[in-house]
């Protein structure tokens, strides 16, 4: 699904990929969203928080980021 904003734009925030610099306009808008805060561990009164809670990831990187329990940091996949 395409979106029409993202606080930190398009570009994945592990490795700046982005989507529609390669495959061009069938991926415009297209990026996932990577909870920074894990979704899982919060109860129901949390509110998430689009800018402090939400960082644009490529697919690659969104599967590896969830390669651990709980899901590793943005900057911990950029070190390894």
């Amino acid at each position: 699904m395409a979106i029409s904003h993202c606080y930190y734009g398009l570009n994945c925030a592990v490795f700046k990929f982005n989507f529609e610099k390669i495959y061009g306009e069938i991926s415009a808008g297209f990026v996932h969203v990577y909870h920074v805060v894990d979704i899982s561990t919060v109860g129901t009164e949390y509110t998430v928080d689009s800018v402090k809670d939400l960082a644009p990831v490529c697919t690659n990187c969104h599967a590896m980021l969830h390669k651990t329990k709980p899901a590793m940091s943005i900057n911990s996949l950029k070190i390894n």
